[in-house]
């Protein structure tokens, strides 16, 4: 079962960080579209594997990475075999490094590749998916561990484990630096744990539609260059509260057509954007008529094909779910 707002979500997320890459004025803050995702990976995942291991007793490991895998891997394949082909004619700047570039973002490597030796190139925006991919191997494991403590423990321990990685990303750039600040997947995975942790235990709060608010507020109103450290854990929260309780505005349907192209068009946008300027407005739209048909493209012609029969399903009743009892998660990320 699809849930039509939180389609609606991810067109939110996916339209922001696509301002953002085209530096468009309003979208200074719009980065914080990729940890939209985060919160939504960790949510329907732990999801589903908590729901599996209740059910069976343990998780098929390696089911769900076939499911994975065949969902990611087959979009991101004809990108950068598109991306090897055309390279030395649309990206010179970058086409003698084409096939590393490449080898990294299929290897879901590019966040451990953009921490040691950082570069602007088409294929750089894979950092994303490689920080999910990582969260993918090693969930499957974690997420039995964590219900042996019970669902209300485990969310509190997940809750901990948020805080605590938020600091540390607070002191990083002091005692590290570098651009693994930004890159190394435990500093940056705090999104998904907040939103596993709401999975395993659902919040009563009714805030969805103030946060929504925040949520773009921050994203319109804050750079991110300069206030992300700070940001970030506000977004991550108001996120939560969304996906805890969708407001029915996300389920406007233009938002869900988008939403349900997302991957692809994350996929494709900044291949897209180094060869379309966006410096007026009639540039910036064809900018996204032309990443909205190449997402669509995407999920038409090759996401549909390899998960029929296979895709993830969403539980009904799962977002916004009220507990029997309030839960004292709700102090926590309300």
């Amino acid at each position: 079962m699809r849930i039509p707002a939180l389609d609606g979500l991810r067109a939110v997320a996916i339209l922001s960080v696509m301002s953002f890459h085209a530096n468009l004025w309003f979208a200074g803050g719009g980065s914080l579209g990729v940890d939209i995702f985060f919160v939504l990976s960790g949510w329907l995942i732990t999801g589903l594997l908590a729901d599996e291991t209740e059910r069976t007793g343990t998780v098929d490991r390696p089911a769900f990475l076939a499911r994975r895998l065949r969902r990611l891997l087959p979009a991101l394949s004809c990108l950068l075999l598109a991306y090897l082909l055309v390279a030395p004619w649309l990206y010179p700047q970058s086409a003698d490094r084409r096939w590393f570039d490449a080898a990294t973002a299929f290897l879901y490597l590019t966040n451990l590749r953009e921490t040691v030796w950082p570069a602007d190139t088409p294929l750089s925006h894979t950092w994303s998916l490689a920080v999910e991919a990582q969260f993918y191997l090693a969930w499957p494991f974690v997420v039995p561990a964590l219900l042996r403590l019970g669902r209300h423990r485990a969310a509190r321990l997940l809750c901990v484990a948020w805080v605590c990685l938020t600091a540390l990303r607070f002191a990083w750039p002091a005692m590290v630096g570098g651009a693994g600040t930004y890159y190394f997947t435990p500093l940056h995975a705090t999104g998904l744990l907040l939103g596993s942790a709401l999975a395993l235990q659902p919040i009563s709060a009714r805030r969805g539609p103030v946060a929504l608010a925040l949520l773009v507020a921050i994203m319109v109103g804050v750079r991110t260059f300069d206030w992300w450290l700070y940001v970030l854990p506000l977004a991550e929260v108001a996120t939560v509260l969304v996906v805890a309780d969708p407001p029915r505005l996300l389920a406007w349907p233009p938002l869900q057509v988008v939403g349900r192209v997302s991957y692809g068009m994350y996929l494709w946008h900044v291949p897209l954007l180094w060869i379309m300027p966006t410096r007026t407005p009639p540039q910036a739209a064809a900018f996204f008529v032309a990443t909205l048909v190449a997402g669509w493209m995407s999920a038409a012609l090759v996401e549909r094909w390899f998960t029929r029969g296979g895709g993830l399903t969403v539980h009904p009743g799962r977002p916004g779910r009220t507990p029997a009892k309030p839960s004292s998660l709700v102090g926590r990320v309300g």
